[in-house]
């Protein structure tokens, strides 16, 4: 099945009856690249892992987003997950991963470390400017930004 730039391949036998499909694209929670998918029917469970992949071709990715960075995840509690047997073929410029159920699913950036002196700097979709030269060092990930400005390297 294919919506867009996701493409869902459920095996043969993984499904015990028939089953209509819905794909919904909610306002992506913050730390998501491009838009999010919420797969249903709620519920619904595998009996042999189907492929989930979310291409990226054409995003256009925040600054300090590496595109071999983007890994397919699932929204948790309020959080993104990152899908454990999750890959990323950036030639193809899609990410792909197993699932054995039906949620919420994005693309996420690993979380990314940038540092030096400077007075800018960008991770994953944040920028940081500061109007004299210091040493920063940014920290971003889907849970979290963590940011330190000083006179020297910590």
């Amino acid at each position: 099945m294919r919506c867009g730039p996701l493409t869902l391949e459920i095996p043969p036998g993984a499904l015990s009856a028939p089953t209509t499909i819905t794909v919904r694209q909610p306002d992506a929670p913050w730390g998501a690249v491009g838009p999010a998918f919420d797969l249903g029917p709620d519920g619904l469970a595998f009996a042999a892992p189907a492929t989930l992949s979310i291409s990226y071709d054409g995003l256009d990715l925040p600054p300090g987003t590496l595109p071999e960075g983007l890994r397919l995840s699932v929204m948790d509690r309020g959080r993104w997950v990152q899908l454990g047997d999750g890959s990323n073929d950036p030639s193809a410029r899609k990410a792909s991963a197993p699932l054995d159920h039906f949620s919420t699913y994005g693309l996420v950036p690993d979380p990314r470390e940038v540092s030096g002196r400077g007075t800018r700097w960008e991770a994953n979709g944040v920028v940081l400017e500061t109007s004299e030269d210091l040493f920063a060092r940014l920290y971003v990930s889907p849970a979290a930004v963590s940011v330190f400005l000083g006179g020297e390297a910590a």
